[in-house]
């Protein structure tokens, strides 16, 4: 699945750091594009969004254009399976995934929360519309499974999307309208076999290299990551609370609050 080197090398960088590494999960039989493509008949209702090339968001799609984005039969666009361990036998490999990956993630003792595991296909085509950088509020690792793509990373962002406007989609992140589509600090050209750890809140480009581009998506959050964010929620508050918390009552509530909440 994944070797121990792969493995040191992504245990160095979690949870703060991107990381690339290598794993075989694209030579396993639920992986090929037959197995995906019979798969699209199972995918149930609100199971899979879709969104053209250059529609701004995604939308809920029927299981012919799943099939189609699979086989890499359906116009320029991007498909999401949003409950994909939901279908067996896709459910017992990603768990049997996500089992290997846990001792790594902060330990069997800390509180885990995995995403359901996101499939994506991109079918390719070039959008006339400006990619600004997304974000996941969550740890991701992206498994490509068939064609490349493109993976552009900006780290030194991490802490402006904190805070940053957002639109969150169907697939359940965002769009930094702030970014712009400013160049990269780091980029990564992913293709079967390549493994990439995006942190929460990193904000990334993707770009469809060889089409279509197929990837699973194990996603998951730990107790630290929802006290970082209770924390950052909490200090956005008291800096924006108006003229009279200068009086000196409200200032002990403000010191309490700060001491309970924020450490």
């Amino acid at each position: 699945m994944i070797d121990a080197a792969a493995l040191a090398a992504f245990a160095g960088h979690y949870p703060d750091r991107p990381a690339l590494f290598d794993h075989d999960l694209h030579r396993h039989p639920l992986s090929s594009l037959p197995a995906l493509t019979t798969l699209a008949a199972r995918v149930p209702e609100g199971g899979a969004v879709w969104r053209p090339v250059d529609a701004p968001t995604f939308q809920a799609t029927d299981n012919e254009t799943v099939q189609r984005a699979l086989a890499g039969d359906a116009p320029s666009g991007d498909l999401r399976l949003l409950e994909l361990a939901g279908i067996e036998p896709y459910g017992a490999w990603i768990n049997e995934i996500r089992q290997y990956l846990r001792p790594l993630l902060f330990g069997t003792s800390r509180q885990l929360d995995f995403s359901p595991g996101v499939l994506t296909a991109d079918t390719g085509g070039v959008s006339d519309m400006p990619a600004p950088p997304s974000f996941l509020p969550l740890h991701t690792i992206r498994f490509q499974l068939h064609g490349e793509t493109r993976f552009g990373l900006f780290p030194s962002r991490l802490d402006d999307s904190y805070g940053g406007q957002a639109r969150d989609d169907r697939a359940g992140g965002g769009f930094l309208t702030s970014e712009g589509a400013a160049a990269a600090e780091m980029e990564h050209l992913l293709a079967p076999g390549s493994a990439l750890f995006v942190p929460a809140r990193m904000p990334y480009t993707e770009k469809t290299a060889v089409a279509p581009s197929v990837a699973l998506v194990i996603g998951w959050r730990t107790l630290d990551l929802d006290i970082a964010e209770g924390s950052a929620r909490w200090r956005q508050r008291l800096g924006r609370l108006p003229g009279p918390s200068r009086h000196p009552a409200w200032r002990k509530v403000e010191a309490w609050l700060a001491r309970k909440f924020i450490g």
